[in-house]
């Protein structure tokens, strides 16, 4: 009898569930049981290669974890998050800066490193290697705190290396002829520009305006409180001058407090500021002040509606002045 061998693992490790399920296109392709291996992206398995410490937390004190990331099929990354800060590792270790060539390392309870235009400040981390005898046996493989800079080219780390052999060299790393080149400052945000004042509206902003509680005849024939009104809203509205009925757009609406008069006007009552303009059929355009009597203070509503300049307060045509022209009535 002919039996051929399972050549094909891309489906991993298969669920309890389907252990029985030989129908199943992944049933053909899987394992009842994968410990310790890869399962390659052709479909063979292979075994998982050991591990090794390749660097220590820089805060053993904190809780650290570290967390996988994948930035495409060949560069992955072990991601160490502690309290504070993130440290990429890669390629067996974690990622460092520019190497620097070690010239010297003094024997003291605190070891003074000697590194031209080093750059480093006080609180970094630096990772040793390949520094030979017994002292590159203690500060080899090992990130080390720097607990003082000395000056441009020395910088003293928290390890004791009193006890050990005098420092007789290290390979690898540059020497570097200049100091480093300091990172761009962030640039400079400029304030914000002021916000323009609000236009004159209603009237010009001499007081021309309606009171807050006045109706305001809208594009559909509803009528909405003046101090409900926004720009952008239309209303239902007679030219300025044509005297032609249309839609027109609100442009802008302020909210001010003024000295008011009332008056009644086709039956019913109109308070505004004294030179707030309206129009009758027998007096045309005319002052509220030579029609109304003093109302005291009150909250208005200036009012400016584009192209037409006027609207329809509480059944009455109102005047607003233009933005442009305000010394016109």
């Amino acid at each position: 009898m002919f039996r051929a061998g399972q050549v094909n693992f891309s489906k991993g490790e298969i669920a309890p569930q389907l252990y029985g399920r030989f129908d199943v296109e992944a049933y053909a392709a899987a394992l009842k049981r994968a410990r310790n291996m890869i399962v390659m992206k052709y479909g063979g398995i292979t075994k998982r290669p050991g591990t090794r410490l390749v660097a220590e937390v820089l805060d053993a004190t904190r809780p650290v974890r570290l967390v996988p990331f994948q930035f495409s099929l060949t560069q992955t990354y072990a991601l160490e998050f502690g309290h504070g800060y993130i440290r990429p590792c890669a390629a067996g270790g974690a990622v460092v800066a520019e190497e620097l060539r070690l010239a010297d390392v003094s024997n003291e309870p605190q070891a003074r490193l000697t590194a031209y235009f080093h750059g480093y400040a006080e609180g970094d981390h630096v990772y040793l290697t390949g520094i030979s005898g017994s002292i590159g046996e203690r500060l080899n493989g090992r990130f080390w705190r720097v607990v003082e800079v000395v000056d441009a080219d020395r910088f003293i780390i928290d390890a004791d290396t009193s006890a050990l052999d005098v420092f007789a060299g290290a390979t690898g790393g540059i020497d570097r002829t200049a100091p480093p080149v300091p990172a761009p400052e962030a640039p400079t945000v400029p304030p914000p520009a002021p916000q323009p004042q609000p236009p004159r509206t209603g009237g010009g902003g001499g007081g021309f305006c309606v009171a807050a509680d006045t109706m305001i005849l809208m594009a559909d024939g509803s009528e909405r409180v003046a101090l409900a009104l926004n720009a952008g809203d239309r209303v239902m509205t007679r030219h300025e001058v044509a005297m032609e009925w249309g839609v027109y757009p609100v442009a802008a609406v302020e909210v001010v407090e003024a000295e008011v008069m009332a008056a009644a006007i086709a039956g019913r009552r109109l308070v505004a500021t004294p030179g707030h303009r309206v129009w009758t059929p027998a007096r045309g355009w005319h002052e509220m002040r030579t029609i109304g009597t003093p109302a005291g203070r009150a909250l208005v509503v200036k009012i400016m509606v584009e192209h037409a300049h006027t609207y329809v307060s509480n059944g009455v045509l109102s005047h607003n002045i233009k933005i442009v022209r305000e010394h016109e009535a």
